[in-house]
């Protein structure tokens, strides 16, 4: 499982080829933060902007 850094050749593409069917759920994950961000944006916003109504 685990090769000593010096055996091991370093390749972006087979590191890439390895995460292989994974790529769905990493892209599910970057969604789920990218809205959770802006929920957090809005809900800063939302507590320190006065309401002039």
């Amino acid at each position: 499982m685990f090769q000593h850094p010096t055996q091991v050749t370093p390749s972006l593409s087979e590191a890439l080829g390895r995460l292989g069917d994974r790529w769905g759920m990493i892209a599910a994950f970057g969604v789920v933060m990218l809205l959770l961000g802006f929920m957090a944006l809005g809900l800063v916003l939302s507590a320190t902007i006065p309401r002039c109504w």
